[in-house]
């Protein structure tokens, strides 16, 4: 009994931690209890190595906002389940601790390599203009670390209630995040941070930003993949998803027999 009962909580722990992508990392948040939310796929910043990759933009409100520098990244969805919630790491340039009043966030289909260009988000598949604050429906801006950069921040936006991003098994996407700053803000730059690189090939493509951009005609020249030292850029991300009620079981189950051990203990 001691050892199945050893094997039902370790399950339920390694679940709560993550799930899907291997690596996954548990995002704490006190928005949402571990219980609710599991990680399904996390790309973490590197705070040894890693930089800000500028991508930012001009928030005008009631209107489009103005992109300066976009940067995106692609994953693979690995079981299917929908996506509950965004995370992601940046930061400001050196010598600036804030300034951005909203983010842009969307994902795309995916646009494999072809001749003349790299593979790079295609149709806009979902977007959101979320604004930097404390409140319930904003993104907070939390310390996270730091490196020769400077401070590492960590940002969630969680979709409504009933509102998550549906995806489909093995099919590959882009997440797009650009940092949006005051219409009369003439200095911030606002930087994604780039991810530590994976220990093995991961099947995924470089990072991409958009090369001569256009910003009267909404147009771009091309996209252009993102290298340091002949290897592959990816930026630091992560996406939390509603646990299988397979997963939900075993956490229940783990729950109650940690209870009982409390129990037991408190009784000797």
């Amino acid at each position: 009994m001691k050892k199945i009962t050893a094997i039902l909580v370790f399950t339920a722990l390694v679940l709560a931690v993550g799930s899907g992508h291997a690596g996954a990392q548990s995002i704490i948040d006190e928005k949402r209890p571990v219980v609710q939310d599991v990680i399904k796929w996390v790309q973490p910043p590197d705070l040894d190595n890693g930089w800000n990759v500028p991508t930012w933009g001009t928030y005008i409100p009631r209107g489009m906002p103005i992109p300066m520098i976009v940067v995106a990244d692609d994953w693979k969805c690995p079981d299917g389940l929908p996506i509950t919630d965004i995370h992601w790491w940046g930061g400001y340039e050196v010598g600036q601790v804030g300034g951005l009043v909203a983010f842009e966030l969307s994902i795309h289909e995916d646009v494999p390599e072809n001749e003349c260009c790299p593979s790079h988000p295609g149709d806009l598949l979902w977007s959101a203009l979320v604004s930097v604050g404390e409140g319930e429906h904003e993104v907070r801006e939390e310390f996270f670390g730091f490196n020769y950069g400077g401070d590492v921040l960590h940002y969630s936006y969680y979709f409504p209630e009933g509102d998550n991003f549906a995806q489909e098994k093995d099919k590959i996407y882009w997440l797009n995040v650009v940092g949006l700053r005051a219409p009369d803000d003439n200095e911030t730059i606002w930087g994604w941070h780039t991810a530590i690189r994976p220990g093995v090939d991961n099947g995924l493509d470089a990072a991409v930003g958009i090369y001569d951009y256009d910003f009267v005609r909404g147009e771009y020249e091309r996209w252009g993949a993102l290298y340091d030292q002949g290897c592959r850029v990816q930026m630091a991300f992560a996406f939390s998803t509603i646990p299988e009620p397979t997963s939900l079981a075993l956490l229940g189950t783990a729950g109650m027999l940690l209870v009982g051990m409390h129990r037991r203990r408190k009784r000797r």
